[in-house]
């Protein structure tokens, strides 16, 4: 994780957490992203803002969820590789299914970078929610909006 907007993943979830203790001292901090998954997409600034500039291993606008079925698993969502005209390459969660001791990192399909069917060179607004019955919802905006869902715990 690197510093500036890519403190945003790693704010949400101290946060979320706590990141003091009781006598005010700070406890770990646990880093929630990493290395961008999408350096190997070659987008390059879309016609309507080409003086857009896009920011590597940048993670902005996070959102977190936690499973009402398991307090264990957290799910978290945030835009990866921020353009600075706006929108990002894509959408990454990431997912811990030890109360955040642990996380790891997985591209959502809701741009084109993020290989899935949305037609989106970008991707913005990222959201997460975890229905009562565990399935985790993401959705994001692009050139529309878009959702995927997990069954699986992330």
């Amino acid at each position: 994780m690197r510093g500036g907007p890519g403190k945003a993943a790693l704010i949400a979830v101290a946060l979320l957490a706590g990141s003091c203790t009781s006598n005010g001292d700070l406890v770990e901090t646990i880093a929630v992203s990493g290395p961008s998954p999408f350096r190997t997409c070659t987008l390059v600034a879309p016609v309507y803002n080409p003086s857009s500039m896009m920011i590597a291993d940048s993670e902005v606008e996070p959102s977190l969820a936690v499973s009402p079925q398991d307090p264990n698993v957290l799910i978290g969502v945030y835009q990866q590789d921020r353009w600075s005209g706006g929108q990002a390459r894509g959408i990454v969660a990431s997912v811990s299914q030890d109360g955040g001791k642990t996380w790891r990192q997985v591209p959502l399909p809701l741009s084109e970078c993020g290989r899935g069917s949305v037609p989106a060179p970008r991707a913005g607004d990222p959201w997460v929610s975890i229905g009562p019955d565990g399935t985790a919802y993401a959705i994001a905006t692009g050139t529309g909006i878009a959702v995927t869902e997990s069954g699986d715990g992330g």
